[in-house]
């Protein structure tokens, strides 16, 4: 490991380092052995080496004469155009309603299980169908809006991004 690096990377992240390593020992010791605390310090430690990879894209980038922003703009219009390309429907639909909605509704599940209990919910055997099509349906509903929104707004990005004209007055 360089030691510049990981110097560098304690002398902004150290609070928040040791306020991660209090917790999660606090809580493992509590919860666990100590064999799941030191596996859960071990994960943590693992940012250590997303640290020196972003270092390195910064470093590569700078080598180009880019910013870490000129980096994400140029990103951002790569992925948008192709998801315009797909269109306003695929974008909302799939991406939106069916996928982000299928992991939405596992957290309203969930809270619905927490908030009237398994036993209230699951009483007769609709209850179950119920409240999966519910919470799936409501999830999709709120994707899919939540994603027409960001398409309004990543459209506007994106013009603003590959529009030149405004430069030129």
């Amino acid at each position: 490991m360089n030691k510049d690096l990981i110097k560098e990377y304690w002398k902004l992240y150290h609070e928040s380092i040791i306020a991660i390593v209090v917790v999660v020992v606090t809580i493992g010791s509590y919860f666990w052995d100590s064999t799941y605390s030191i596996l859960l310090l071990l994960y943590f430690s693992t940012y250590y080496f997303r640290y020196n990879a972003k270092v390195a894209d910064v470093q590569r980038l700078k080598a180009k004469g880019l910013t870490q922003e000129d980096a994400d703009n140029i990103q951002f219009v790569k992925r948008w155009e192709q998801s315009r390309n797909e269109g306003k429907l695929s974008y909302c639909l799939f991406d939106g309603a069916i996928v982000q909605g299928g992991i939405l509704a596992v957290f309203l599940c969930l809270f619905a299980i927490a908030t009237f209990g398994v036993q209230q919910l699951f009483a007769e055997p609709s209850g179950m169908f119920m409240v999966v099509g519910g919470g799936y349906l409501a999830g999709g509903i709120i994707a899919g809006a939540v994603h027409l929104l960001l398409w309004n707004r990543n459209e506007a990005r994106f013009i603003r991004l590959t529009q030149f004209e405004h430069l030129i007055s």
